[in-house]
């Protein structure tokens, strides 16, 4: 046993709860905010007849516990850090595309490339590449890993707080980079347009990470 957890026996303290983050609550009948590390969390969705409920955390499936034609039960041994759950529901046989990240160039506000993270299965999530010349955008298929070091990132870099803040700090009056992300069922955003003072490394943090992973050159815990 190790010291500090002896200490933490003895002094009779409780470890510090993580935050549970959520893309949508809409489906969930309970969405506690927080759970200790190790804690089972459950988390129960309703649907409708026809539907099935998809769970996703930190962008990999949750496969339920017990499901009927109302609702599904999905539960988790909570981690020791903060987590973001996805819910859906889609019509049997059908399975959801949720955005769990976006990340956008644009000039003059309109987006000329873009690199978006979709949800996929247990074990993959979905890598869209996207130009403003091109037809249609180039999908991958890439270890969920990935997204849980990216929505892990942005939880270090605190960007939900970034809106609650006035950064002035912009780059350039015509071009911006942009980070979007699903929260509380709208979609959060954050821009070159209005930053920390060290807000560019966050954006090209992510374009390298990304841009590895397009070129062949994937490492997974790069930040």
């Amino acid at each position: 046993m190790t010291l500090a957890l002896l200490l933490l026996l003895l002094c009779g303290c409780k470890a510090p709860a993580h935050r549970i983050d959520y893309g949508s609550r809409a489906l969930l009948s309970s969405a506690p905010a927080a759970a200790r590390a190790g804690e089972i969390v459950s988390l129960t969705a309703r649907t409708s007849p026809g539907e099935t409920a998809w769970l996703f955390l930190d962008g990999a499936q949750l496969l339920p516990e017990r499901q009927d034609a109302l609702q599904a039960v999905f539960s988790f041994p909570m981690p020791d850090h903060a987590v973001r759950i996805d819910a859906a529901a889609a019509p049997e046989g059908r399975r959801p595309k949720l955005l769990l990240a976006e990340y956008l160039e644009r000039e003059n506000g309109k987006p000329y490339y873009g690199v978006a993270l979709y949800t996929c299965s247990e074990t993959q999530v979905i890598l869209e590449e996207f130009a403003e010349d091109e037809a249609y955008g180039v999908q991958y298929y890439a270890p969920a890993e990935m997204a849980q070091e990216i929505l892990q990132f942005f939880r270090e870099e605190r960007l939900s707080e970034w809106a609650k803040e006035r950064h002035p700090i912009a780059l350039d009056p015509e071009i911006s980079y942009v980070i979007r992300y699903p929260e509380g069922g709208a979609f959060a955003e954050v821009s070159t347009d209005a930053m920390p003072p060290d807000g560019a490394e966050v954006f090209e943090l992510l374009y390298e990470y990304l841009m590895d992973y397009l070129d062949g050159e994937f490492e997974i815990n790069p930040f």
